[in-house]
């Protein structure tokens, strides 16, 4: 029986060698298609959450990332935008005139925010900046319908991003005349099954993979 199981693993490690070496074939058009689909979307996510965020965060035309989690706590619960800048100096040479340079500096917007409570059930970084993970975003109180459309526009913008950087742009990255090479795992999933890393090649949560 056991010589059997050694058997079975040599014979299965041989055909798991020859898709590593040979490659899983990639449509690149498609991939290509499915990146550009995402980033429309994307962009258009990011004009919605931009006309929320202008009329009722009090942020005005102050420039923000809503990929940053400080500063999407700032916009959730109010607090202050940090934004790198310039700041004009002035030094006194020898000879009594005055030189004006400019130096980098980290300005401090303040903002109202979009009106959400944080409650003592949502931690803090390390940082001291109220978390905007998935389950705390999920998880917010939501009293005006604004706030409502603000965290699920803010969810389905996540999603996306996640899959077009990891599954289109991120495989398009690993590909090697169409072809990508995995490595073939046998024995790090927890429940015996197959996988694969570098680049990881299991099914998406969209199916076009």
């Amino acid at each position: 029986m056991l010589f059997r199981s050694v058997r079975c693993i040599q014979l299965l490690s041989k055909v798991l060698a020859k898709v590593e070496y040979n490659g899983l074939l990639i449509n690149q058009q498609k991939l290509e298609e499915f990146s550009n689909e995402y980033g429309i979307q994307i962009t258009d996510l990011d004009r919605r959450i931009t006309e929320i965020i202008r009329s009722k965060s009090g942020v005005g035309e102050a420039d923000y990332n809503i990929s940053s989690g400080e500063q999407l706590s700032a916009l959730l619960y109010g607090g202050t935008l940090r934004q790198p800048g310039k700041e004009v100096v002035q030094r006194v040479r020898k000879d009594g005139s005055i030189r004006e340079y400019e130096r980098k500096c980290t300005v401090e917007i303040p903002v109202k925010g979009l009106g959400f409570q944080h409650t003592k059930d949502i931690a803090t970084s390390k940082e001291g900046v109220y978390k905007t993970d998935i389950e705390t975003l999920k998880n917010l109180k939501c009293k005006e319908s604004y706030q409502r459309e603000f965290v699920k526009l803010i969810l389905e913008r996540s999603r996306l991003v996640k899959l077009k950087s990891t599954y289109f742009d991120g495989l398009s990255d690993k590909l090697v005349d169409s072809f990508i090479h995995s490595s073939m795992n046998q024995t790090i999933a927890r429940t015996g099954r197959l996988s694969s890393s570098n680049p990881n090649g299991k099914v998406n949560s969209s199916g076009r993979c």
